[in-house]
Formats: structure tokens, sequence, C-alpha cells
């Protein structure tokens, strides 16, 4: 307390908190502290300088305000362990030890203060001062990203432009799936039309390359047993159907032949 001075209570009171609150650690020749993890010593100070501020708010002189820290540091210490009633006991010879540094009403009014905050919360005094706390304090390192560098408002475009883009951008993505569908859904009718053919015809498909212009070319090995109307001159007519067209999907067409002419060789008969 030999640092607190009434121009060291004037330039707690002239800073801010947390200026004020240092400066006062200082006058007080209290060591540098964490905050956090010594949360005891940090409330203390936090009592201490309200009670500057609340002495030079009811008008205390600056001499009168450094006798207010000192009783409030005293009050703090001899109260510690105490129970309620020797707490206001204690408060009570305080204030008739300290009547002489003070008028009436200051005295009065350092009286209410003490009765208002100290005693009102005393008990939780008591648990956050006297006692030790199991603290459990978990520290983490995050490291901060800064936002990109904007760019040059020169570079920029309306907004209106940059969602019809963002529109155009979307249904070209999407016409350019619809295609790619398409021509799947394409290749899967070919190989399928391709494989019934396979199965209808016993050929493959042919190649999609230009072929010869087609003929018809079949040669009868066997033939069937002409009965005595047949060799009368009445004929029968044996009928078969030819695919013709590239790749098997030709127009269908009925060539009827004599029977008698049935085991005759055709060779190379063109397809008008």
């Amino acid at each position: 307390m030999a640092l607190l001075t009434p121009q060291g209570v004037k330039e707690v009171f002239q800073f801010q908190k947390p200026q004020g609150r240092q400066h006062l650690r200082r006058l007080l020749n209290w060591e540098e502290f964490d905050e956090l993890r010594d949360a005891r010593r940090s409330i203390l100070l936090d009592t201490l300088y309200d009670s500057v501020i609340f002495a030079v708010g009811k008008g205390f002189p600056w001499v009168e305000v450094v006798q207010v820290v000192k009783f409030t540091e005293e009050l703090l210490r001899e109260t510690k362990g105490c129970s309620i009633t020797e707490a206001v006991t204690i408060l009570g010879k305080k204030l008739q030890d300290y009547q002489k540094q003070f008028n009436v009403t200051h005295l009065l009014a350092l009286c209410d203060y003490f009765h208002n905050t100290f005693i009102r919360h005393y008990r939780l005094y008591q648990y956050v001062l006297s006692q030790d706390q199991e603290v459990n304090l978990t520290v983490a390192h995050v490291q901060m990203c800064t936002p990109p560098q904007p760019l040059p408002l020169t570079d920029g475009k309306d907004r209106d432009v940059w969602k019809h883009e963002q529109q155009v951008a979307e249904l070209s993505a999407a016409e350019a799936e619809k295609r790619s569908d398409v021509l799947v859904l394409k290749e899967t009718l070919r190989m399928e039309q391709a494989q019934m053919l396979q199965k209808a015809f016993g050929v493959e498909e042919a190649p999609t390359q230009l072929q010869p212009r087609p003929t018809l070319r079949r040669e009868v090995r066997s033939c069937p047993r002409i009965s005595e109307t047949q060799q009368a001159g009445t004929y029968s007519q044996a009928s078969f159907t030819v695919c013709l067209g590239s790749e098997g999907r030709g127009p269908h067409r009925h060539l009827a032949f004599p029977t008698d002419l049935a085991c005759t060789s055709l060779h190379s008969v063109p397809v008008q």
C-alpha cells in the first residue's frame, strides 16, 4: 500500500477499466499474474477497483479514496473463513476504527456499500476468496485465416449479369448431360438390336462400312422327290422369303419358283 497515493488513485479513476486495474495492481505492488489461471487474485483486484469507483462516485476526497481501498483490503483479509455473524461484527469494528478518517456522511455511505455488496453476497465472497478451487482450464491454439484480398471493383460485374451467367452455365451442363444420356441410350438400343438379329438369323451384324450391292446366292444341294402329278406338268410353287438390304433391315420380298426348278442351283442372282 506504500505506492497507493491520492494522485495514484486519481490516475486509476481516469484510466479505462482495463488500464485502471493494471495501474491499481502496480500501486498495490502486486506481481503480474495470469487473469485466467489466477481467478481469485483477479476477483480480489476487481473488488478493490470497484471500491475506488464507488468512493469517487460518492464524492470522497482523493485522500479518503485511498482509505477506502485500505479499508476494503483489510476487511477481506480479516473476514476470511469467518461466519456471516462474525463478518458483520468485524465490519462494525472497522467502521469505528475509521470514523476519524471519514465524516459522518461518507462513513454511512461506506457502511451501506459494504452491507449491500460484501455482506449480502458474503458466502459467495468466501467461496471464491477463501476456498481452494479446482480449476479445469483447457487452452487451445486456433489458427485464424484472414479472408482473401478482394478483387478491384473494376474487375467485378453486375449481380444480375452474374446470376444470368450462372443460370446459363447450369443449363449448358444439364444439356450436355442429357446429350450424353441420349447417346448412351442409342448405343444400348443398337447393341440390343444386334443381339436380336444374331439370335433370329444366326448371323452377326454386318459392319457399318459400305458393302457391295446385295446378291442372292443359293444352291439347293438336296432335291425332294417329285410326285407324279408334278411330273405331268402341274407345278406347285415353293415360296420363301429373302431379307434384303444392308445389315438385315431391308424390305421383305417373296420370290416364287416352280417346283421343277427346286433342284436348280441359283448363282449370283442380282436383286433389283
